[in-house]
């Protein structure tokens, strides 16, 4: 089996009710903002990688928007396991639909000149070389590369470019293979693919032109895939991430509405949580909020009467003061009292 190698310096890389309420809002917010224009399927999936390595077909939906994605959700970290991984899966598309595949980022190992780790693409019984090594398309997404045409043609239908590893397929049926070595990583060295799967059209068979994007080689894909950071067609036939940077509704039109949509849901969210703590009592600035009962573990009630008179509370209160006493006066030389200065007469008796 033949292989083909990417050379690294050819490419450069880049309260439980209460939280319940919250938790739904937060996945809510989730769906909403991180809805993609894509269908994802982890390589977890057995739909991707079957446990028995058994291949799997789905059939993609006769829509515009049927484009899907390929990547590992939580595989790769930490990758320990004792046994070889194979994924088995195709991807077949409606009548008279095409499909292309293209790898977005791969980190696949290699050991010599072999492949360790491993991608191949197959149709009607032609098999593509193993492919390895390291690749990401964000590095190349903006830049035009030349015109000239270096794809192989392995039959009628499959074509694939040995540079930029790009896919095309117009019966639309394509079986990828995916091997994944259970060989320990080794310091520095990591594992990780995306490939992006998108239906197309021939421009003169599409019926509805407004949700289209014509192009100078007759193929037509959803014109939201266009500037949307991922590469959808190979760089010889729409061209859909080059130029990006002045396109009206490209990447960063796109940017600038994903902040707004954020700060809008992440304001919903916080108002959303303290309605939720204010109604449970779990965050209170008044006492109203906190109700009757607020502060009953430091004051203690104090009854003044009851029906029971036996029963009577005692009511503290401040302690009494003492009257007032005069204090005792001293014995000093005090002045002559009056009787003593002016004696009364003394009358003489009638006799």
């Amino acid at each position: 089996m033949c292989s083909v190698h990417l050379d690294d310096s050819s490419i450069k890389m880049p309260g439980l009710r209460a939280v319940n309420i919250i938790y739904a809002f937060y996945s809510l917010t989730i769906i909403v903002h991180g809805s993609s224009l894509y269908t994802e399927y982890a390589m977890e999936s057995p739909k991707i990688c079957h446990l028995y390595s058994s291949k799997q077909t789905i059939k993609l939906p006769d829509a515009e928007d049927a484009a899907v994605i390929v990547r590992p959700s939580h595989m790769f970290d930490p990758w320990t396991t004792s046994v070889d991984k194979f994924c088995k899966y195709v991807f077949k598309t409606s009548r008279h639909t095409g499909l292309f595949a293209v790898i977005q980022n791969m980190s696949f190992r290699r050991n010599g000149n072999e492949c360790l780790d491993w991608v191949q693409f197959k149709e009607d019984g032609r098999k593509s070389p193993w492919f390895c090594g390291v690749l990401d398309h964000r590095d190349m997404a903006h830049q035009s590369l030349p015109e000239a045409d270096d794809s192989i043609e392995l039959s009628n239908s499959l074509r694939w470019n040995s540079s930029r590893l790009e896919f095309k397929s117009p019966k639309g049926e394509l079986e990828t293979r995916i091997f994944i070595s259970k060989e320990k990583l080794l310091p520095g060295e990591t594992l990780d693919l995306s490939i992006v799967y998108t239906p197309y059209k021939d421009c003169d068979k599409v019926k509805d032109t407004t949700k289209y994007r014509m192009n100078s080689s007759n193929y037509c894909i959803w014109e939201k895939y266009y500037c949307d950071g991922y590469r959808n067609c190979p760089i010889d036939t729409c061209r859909d991430e080059v130029g990006c940077e002045i396109v009206s509704n490209g990447t960063g039109t796109k940017v600038t509405v994903g902040a707004v949509t954020t700060l809008i849901l992440s304001f919903l969210l916080f108002v959303m949580c303290l309605w939720t703590c204010r109604k449970h009592k779990k965050l209170c600035w008044s006492p109203d909020c906190a109700g009757p009962n607020a502060g009953a573990t430091n004051a203690q009630p104090i009854n003044l009467r009851t029906r029971d008179s036996s029963s009577r509370s005692v009511v503290p209160t401040a302690p009494m003061l003492d009257e007032a006493s005069s204090r005792p006066v001293h014995d000093k030389d005090l002045p002559p009292s009056y009787d003593s200065l002016f004696p009364e007469p003394s009358i003489p008796a009638a006799t």
